[in-house]
């Protein structure tokens, strides 16, 4: 689900069984005509159209495309996989290689490596073969590459990178900015990486420190300043199995910025987030200071706002979402 270009947003719904999208007046503006939608990104959306039966896991054959905020084709479904436009560019997997489509729709740079993810802050990781990963420039160019290795997005000037089960953060040029004792670490947002580190989550700041040591089970990226973390049991760690999670929200200091507890939390977005507080599927919008902004609804789930809407799933049959506004009121219905 997701927001259309700078001029308009638009959201993907399911419609008889089809997906159009709708505008945050909830008006159908694209008809139905596409067997799965997904959300807008930089005024284009990918769509699937079945293309033949099941395979052995009971997944339709499907090719992917883009389409523009009239509906129009900018790209007609011909492509096994694809991935969200970031940069101006996405991802399309052709044959058996990737490469990637621009906004108009034409092959930017021509298919020729064995995987290949977005692109941020000028440079996208892709696999030249099965033991190289690189990362490339939006001239397709290969800036540097690292055999033996995982190489995470670029975020704040800096890009994880796993090899030999060692963890190492790189410039763009591929040189090392520092390492980290670590089993897992994950991109830069706002000045902050999450870092798995004995089974604890910490952040580390751009300059390899512990802004927040580990001490949470499980953290989020920031986003708008906060990030949602999972509480310590008392005495530390995990809970037992079966004992409810609490998360909170903290800045990024590590001090915890919202007095209240919940059953799980959203990161924030367009200045609300979506909480969970208690374990009859009720779910409430809170506001940065904590506040409720939009009252407690029994969904099966509640996603982040996107500019005006927000889409809810339905209670009882998850393959069902409406939309709210930032009233709280529902604009589609499920």
């Amino acid at each position: 689900m997701a927001r259309c270009s700078e001029n308009r947003q638009l959201y993907p719904t399911r419609i008889d069984g089809r997906f159009g999208c709708i505008d945050s007046a909830g008006q159908v503006v694209i008809d139905p005509k596409f067997d799965v939608a997904g959300g807008f990104r930089e005024g284009v959306a990918g769509v699937w159209m079945w293309s033949g039966p099941p395979d052995d896991s009971g997944r339709p054959s499907a090719l992917h495309g883009f389409i523009n905020d009239s509906g129009d084709w900018i790209a007609k479904p011909a492509y096994a996989e694809s991935r969200e436009f970031s940069d101006g560019l996405a991802a399309v997997q052709l044959g058996k290689k990737w490469g990637y489509l621009d906004l108009s729709g034409r092959m930017a740079i021509e298919p020729r490596f064995r995987v290949a993810w977005e692109f941020s802050e000028g440079l996208a990781p892709v696999e030249l073969n099965a033991k190289t990963m690189a990362m490339i420039n939006r001239q397709g160019e290969v800036v540097f590459e690292m055999a033996g290795a995982r190489l995470g997005g670029c975020g704040d000037g800096l890009i994880p990178c796993e090899q030999k089960r060692s963890w190492s953060y790189l410039r763009p040029d591929g040189s090392v900015a520092f390492e980290v004792e670590c089993t897992a670490a994950g991109g830069f947002q706002e000045g902050r990486a999450g870092v798995l580190r004995s089974g604890l989550t910490g952040y580390l700041d751009t300059d390899g420190q512990w802004a927040i040591p580990p001490t949470y089970p499980q953290g989020g990226n920031f986003s708008e300043g906060l990030a949602a973390v999972e509480l310590p049991a008392a005495g530390g760690g995990s809970r037992a199995p079966g004992e409810p999670q609490t998360f909170a929200y903290i800045d990024r200091s590590g001090k915890q910025a919202i007095e209240q507890t919940f059953l799980g939390a959203q990161p924030f977005s367009d200045g609300l987030a979506a909480v969970q507080i208690d374990d009859h599927d009720r779910y409430a919008y809170i506001d940065r200071q904590g506040t409720v902004a939009i009252p407690p609804m029994k969904c099966g789930f509640a996603k982040p706002f996107e500019g005006e809407l927000a889409a809810v799933q339905h209670p009882r049959n998850f393959d069902r979402f409406g939309y709210i506004n930032r009233q709280g009121e529902f604009v589609w219905r499920w």
